[in-house]
């Protein structure tokens, strides 16, 4: 929360709305909330965890809390998971969904925030 109190002394025109937010929890609850309108920015860091995650409730969420104008973007390192490939299924889930994924060019980031073994993903409608 410290980075959030900073971030609002600093913008004082504009309006800041933080929530934690667990995916697939509370969809409507959010939704019904001061008219809700779609975030511009949404960060997801280290979710695309199949043993640990339900990737369609993440994909579903995103959808949810998205727009045609917002942005997402995921970090994805790529873990062994024995009943399917979690990169092509987070990709299949997110197209019927109508969200377009693309993977964010290591040319396009600061090489001292690039790992080896580590994508960003970019996902928007489509």
């Amino acid at each position: 929360m410290c980075n959030i109190s900073v971030t609002k002394k600093h913008s004082k025109d504009e309006v800041l709305k933080v929530r934690e937010y667990l995916w697939g929890d509370g969809d409507d609850k959010i939704l019904e909330e001061n008219s809700f309108n779609p975030y511009d920015i949404i960060l997801v860091s280290d979710c695309v965890l199949p043993k640990l995650f339900p990737m369609d409730t993440l994909v579903d969420s995103i959808k949810t809390m998205s727009g045609p104008h917002s942005v997402t973007y995921l970090s994805y390192e790529d873990r062994y998971y024995p009943e399917y490939n979690a990169k092509e299924r987070f990709m299949e889930l997110a197209n019927e969904k109508g969200l377009e994924v693309r993977i964010v060019r290591k040319e396009e980031m600061d090489e001292t925030y690039q790992c080896s073994d580590i994508e960003i993903w970019e996902v928007s409608w489509k």
